[in-house]
């Protein structure tokens, strides 16, 4: 696997925090209850009293509920997130929404937006085929699509990302240029009665701009996480060049703009806001979220950024192929060294090289624990960030070292493609930027210490 193809695979996993500070989407309230006064848009941890301005998607609106710490306070009876909703019946289906500038493609599963492409640009990423005609496509294949939404109040959380939705209009929308704005509504009613969720989207012909309303009743003080997903989609011949610019980019109240490459994200990193928006960019596209436009001050809450699922137990893959390449090329060294005879003696009683298996053995044996030490923190489940970069880092330079000692220890007749001492040496190499090389695992380990050292607000 190429290290730009890593680049995507490997990190991302975006996930933006849409939060609102105490509420969303109230029920009717009594008269006489108003929201207090100076309470701050945009908190990150809920933790305001009832009342407070929220930080919406696409003009939501909020008003007085519950406070985060009262997740019992839904629809006066059983709260859906005290137990996971029973599965869906109805099987998934695929809704176009196509005009003059895009075709969108949502899933009623989780009513995720599983493809965006722009009909008015060309793709230049065609795996070499350059006669091969395509349109830019936003969305990672395969990735689990875009948009989905997750619901959280206190300790309970519902992830509704493979719920089934309704839709409506079931078939979609076929947008005429010069026609007017159409909408695309989804809508998910909780088994029990006690939850309902409704998202409209509104389209405009004319405009890549989407208009995004969401509609929650019976989750007072719930806050709303909406997945932006793994990254852009490639759409550059050169795909190293491209990934060297994905990223994500921040617009923070008081701070300003910020941006992040998606190589860099390898542990999960918050960033609070209140922010004026969020985006993914690739080198000439981007995907954003703007906060509505409607009823004063909104902000996003702020933005969570981590690597992708799968990347840690790929670089474990590959770095126990690499310990069992090392071990095969030190038994091939210590046989030769044994058969070949010189000035009367197996050269394998020469001190030189007794002294290079010796290394060799050395290495392998203390990279071997450490990858058994990452595999099992992966199988149960805990945190593995510092052991995987170690663990492959080890890995990969073990493998390294013991086909260069083996090929010298075999001479000339370890360049010969009869001796297999020549495969592992070609090998290593390949096996060392699989899922990052060396070094970039070294600079990972690097930025995880700092931040365990860094002192508490720093």
């Amino acid at each position: 696997m190429r290290q730009e193809v890593r680049f995507l695979l490997a990190i991302t996993l975006m996930i933006l925090v849409l939060i609102a500070t105490n509420v969303l989407f109230p029920p009717v309230l009594p008269q006489e209850e108003v929201a207090p006064d100076g309470e701050v848009p945009g908190q990150l941890d809920g933790s305001g009293g009832a009342g407070a301005p929220s930080m919406p998607l696409g003009g939501l609106t909020a008003s007085p509920g519950a406070t985060a710490d009262q997740p019992d306070a839904i629809a006066g009876g059983p709260s859906p997130f005290d137990r996971p909703a029973p599965a869906a019946a109805a099987p998934e289906h695929t809704v176009v929404v196509e005009g003059p500038l895009y075709r969108l493609e949502w899933s009623t599963a989780g009513a995720r937006l599983i493809s965006a492409q722009l009909l008015q640009f060309r793709s230049f990423d065609q795996g070499g085929d350059v006669d091969q005609e395509e349109v830019v496509q936003l969305i990672v294949p395969e990735s689990g699509g875009v948009l989905a939404v997750q619901l959280r109040v206190g300790e309970g959380a519902l992830d509704l990302g493979a719920e089934t939705f309704e839709v409506e209009p079931a078939d979609g929308l076929r947008l005429a240029e010069g026609g007017g704005p159409r909408t695309l509504t989804f809508r998910y009613r909780h088994p029990s009665g006690a939850l309902t969720l409704e998202t409209a989207y509104t389209f405009d012909p004319s405009s890549y701009l989407m208009d995004v309303r969401t509609e929650v009743l019976g989750a007072d003080g719930a806050l709303l996480v909406t997945s932006m997903g793994s990254g852009l989609n490639y759409n550059e011949r050169n795909r190293g060049e491209e990934s060297r610019i994905m990223g994500y980019v921040t617009n923070h109240l008081r701070e300003g703009i910020d941006a992040e490459t998606l190589s860099r994200v390898d542990s999960e990193r918050a960033i609070e806001g209140p922010l004026l928006w969020a985006a993914l960019k690739s080198k000439y596209f981007i995907f954003a979220v703007v906060p509505g436009r409607e009823g004063g001050e909104q902000y996003l809450g702020g933005l969570i950024a981590g690597p992708a699922p799968g990347e840690d137990q790929a670089a474990i893959a590959v770095a126990a192929e690499s310990i069992g390449g090392a071990e095969r090329s030190l038994e091939l060294a210590v046989d030769y060294s044994q058969e070949r005879v010189q000035f009367g003696r197996p050269i394998g009683s020469f001190q030189a090289l007794q002294h290079k298996m010796a290394r060799m053995v050395t290495e392998v044996t203390g990279a071997q624990l450490m990858v058994y030490e990452a595999a099992w923190r992966l199988a149960e489940g805990l945190d593995a960030s510092l052991e995987v970069p170690m663990a492959k880092a080890a890995a990969s330079g073990a493998y390294t070292t013991c086909s260069i000692e083996g090929t010298h220890i075999f001479g000339g007749a370890g360049y010969i493609k009869e001796a297999a001492i020549q495969l592992h040496f070609r090998r290593a190499k390949g096996a060392e930027v699989q899922m990052g090389d060396p070094r970039w695992h070294r600079k990972r380990i690097t930025r995880l210490l700092a931040q365990q050292s860094a002192p508490a607000g720093h």
